[in-house]
């Protein structure tokens, strides 16, 4: 016969004896730049969706207007982790050992365009119709050293002239150059689509071409400090698999084809257009056009990323003796 008493104790610590490994890891505040993008889908979902949550990580998403700004806000402790383009501003800053990549993120890819070299009508006029024509041109970028200075480049580099011959304006951030192309001040410039086809669709500008279709490096990554690994790995650990989590569910939501090479339509990409537009003041349909391909294990390039080093050294704007390895954490990065 049972004893009821031995019975009733046992049962209320059976799941703290047989289960050790399911007690919830104590909860962690991870503070995250980015940009008010559509490249950063998977942080928004992985916030809406409640993903970081069950990794019991409170995650405070704070928004930058370049790209450039989200390494030196690392730096200087002002967040903790960010994701962005592989610039000049953050080699500099992970040489000097204050930056470490840990995985990758979405990538361009042909049937997912994303950024699109958009002329302004004068600019248009004047024969920019094509990527080759930006030679001799007056583009704009947010900053030098930024993920749309390297796409110029290799727009450059893809039809065999220096980037030398295009002048290159930098205007800070994306409103400036949207609002410069509409006005007539750029011949034009790379934008991500949810700043180019509002300008398109007004006729104050002309697209001229999707960036993936001349180059599809993967230019971006997820990042923090080394400090802020070996203090929070756990956490850091925890805030991963919520982002290649994510990372699947808009794989999933728009990143499957049909036969045609159309997106398949079903509630994970509705869900999907929902929460970004909902994040970036967008609408459905300005970001309907906007994704990336999400690869679910969140790979990074590591040939890519020396591929972009090495432009920013040919350009003077990173030491020659740092290597891509000196900027990434193997013990995340696959």
């Amino acid at each position: 016969m049972i004893d009821r008493r031995h019975f009733n104790c046992a049962l209320a610590a059976a799941p703290i004896l047989a289960l050790p490994d399911l007690a919830r890891a104590e909860p962690s505040t991870i503070r995250l730049g980015t940009m008010r993008l559509s490249s950063a889908a998977t942080f928004f979902v992985a916030t809406d969706k409640g993903f970081f949550e069950d990794e019991s990580l409170q995650v405070q998403i704070e928004f930058f207007d370049a790209a450039a700004q989200l390494p030196v806000a690392a730096v200087a402790t002002s967040i903790d982790v960010g994701m962005t383009a592989f610039t000049a501003a953050f080699f500099n800053l992970a040489g000097k050992g204050g930056l470490k990549l840990v995985c990758g993120d979405g990538r361009p890819h042909p049937a997912f365009p994303n950024n699109q070299l958009v002329a302004s009508r004068s600019g248009h006029g004047s024969g920019l119709r094509a990527f080759a024509d930006i030679r001799g041109r007056r583009l704009g970028i947010t900053t030098v050293g930024s993920s749309f200075h390297y796409q110029l480049g290799a727009i450059a580099t893809k039809f065999g002239f220096p980037l030398s011959q295009v002048e290159l304006v930098p205007l800070q951030t994306l409103q400036n150059l949207g609002s410069s192309v509409a006005a007539g001040r750029l011949d034009g410039a790379v934008l991500p689509s949810t700043v180019a086809d509002p300008l398109v669709r007004s006729g104050v500008g002309v697209f001229v071409g999707n960036l993936a279709d001349v180059d599809t490096t993967q230019g971006s990554g997820v990042f923090t400090r080394p400090d802020f690994i070996s203090a929070n790995r756990p956490a850091m650990e925890r805030f991963l698999r919520a982002h290649r989590r994510a990372m699947t569910f808009c794989h999933e939501a728009v990143n499957r084809l049909d036969e045609k090479g159309q997106p398949i339509e079903g509630e994970e990409r509705d869900e999907l257009l929902d929460i970004v537009a909902r994040r970036t003041g967008q609408t459905r349909q300005q970001v309907s056009a906007s994704f990336s391909f999400y690869d679910p294990d969140a790979r990074l390039n590591v040939g890519d990323v020396r591929k972009v080093l090495r432009f920013w050294q040919d350009q003077g704007l990173v030491k020659r003796e740092l290597a891509a390895e000196d900027v990434i954490d193997a013990s995340f990065a696959s």
